[in-house]
């Protein structure tokens, strides 16, 4: 059986990136899961909503776009979609639950990575992610986690005077040849199965 994913994804005025958007509604549909999107858009572009929603009709599967309350403005916009989302993880409709920002690209081989490698992580309380960057002339670029940072040592200082150290946790894997806690966790998507959520 299939695996059920809400997905949510925060578009601030949405008809400047709407390239990005079908380009994120068509790495949806390769998925090898059913998925249900809501694209969350700021109040202030409320009109093109409908636009929107017909730009994705393309797409064959469920597509909702929401019109962010007022009060969700500037980068509040990324915490729109957390009362729904709170909602789809209380009615237990869904195996797993993914957010992303509109100039993300999150692929199905993403999705697989993260199944595959979190039952192994769980057991140290680690979870799997991503490290963001964009392509320029042929080379990856990490923006985010551009600095070089020690495998077991402290992480430089991102959140202010808070620096901590970066565990080391011996796992018995023959595929695991190591993961690391970047020095700035944030990655602009998650991928949370339904007991991470709840």
């Amino acid at each position: 059986m299939k695996p059920k994913i809400w997905a949510a994804v925060t578009a601030h005025n949405p008809m400047q990136r709407v390239q990005n958007l079908l380009q994120i509604a068509y790495n949806y549909a390769e998925f090898e899961a059913d998925v249900d999107l809501y694209v969350y858009i700021n109040y202030e572009a409320q009109e093109d909503a409908e636009t929107i929603t017909k730009i994705f009709s393309i797409v064959d599967f469920p597509v909702t776009v929401v019109v962010a309350d007022p009060g969700y403005e500037g980068w509040y916009l990324t915490w729109a979609h957390k009362n729904d989302l709170a909602s789809a993880v209380l009615n237990k409709e869904y195996d797993y639950f993914i957010y992303q920002e509109d100039d993300m690209g999150l692929k199905n081989h993403h999705f697989n990575y993260y199944r595959k490698w979190r039952p192994v992580l769980q057991r140290e309380g680690l979870v799997p992610g991503f490290v963001r960057y964009e392509s320029y002339e042929g080379k990856k670029i990490p923006f985010d986690n551009q600095e070089k940072h020690p495998l077991g040592g402290a992480t430089r200082k991102i959140w202010g005077p808070i620096s901590f150290p970066v565990p080391v946790h011996l796992i018995v894997d023959r595929e695991v040849h190591f993961f690391s806690q970047c020095s700035n966790p944030y990655y602009g998507a998650m991928i949370l199965d339904w007991v991470e959520a709840n």
